[in-house]
């Protein structure tokens, strides 16, 4: 294809699909950005436990992160689904201290 000549129709169709894969390139990288964030704060937050376990954890909610990070609760949500973080302690589902607040009301 390099050094070819294509068609109007053919330029038209490559530049369309340079365009998406810079867009998919650039929401890869968001969504990266926001799990780095997600996760930072979440280590910060809960650092006794990380540091003396379990017995530490603090309460806290999607809530609290999305207001520590000026974003949703929901692009919290979504960032945190189905991964996971290797600790000392074990390996954890990132999402495993981020608790409803009925279930905070009932672990204060």
């Amino acid at each position: 294809m390099l050094g070819q000549v294509h068609s109007s129709e053919e330029n038209k169709y490559l530049k369309e699909q340079y365009q998406k894969a810079k867009i998919l390139l650039r929401n890869i990288g968001k969504r990266e950005e926001t799990l780095a964030a997600v996760a930072e704060a979440i280590v910060d937050w809960q650092r006794e436990f990380f540091e003396k376990g379990k017995a530490s954890l603090k309460p806290m909610n999607l809530l609290d992160i999305a207001q520590e990070l000026d974003v949703h609760e929901s692009t919290v949500s979504r960032a945190v689904r189905d991964k996971y973080l290797e600790c000392r302690w074990g390996i954890f589902d990132i999402s495993f201290p981020i608790k409803p607040p009925m279930e905070i009301t009932a672990m204060c």
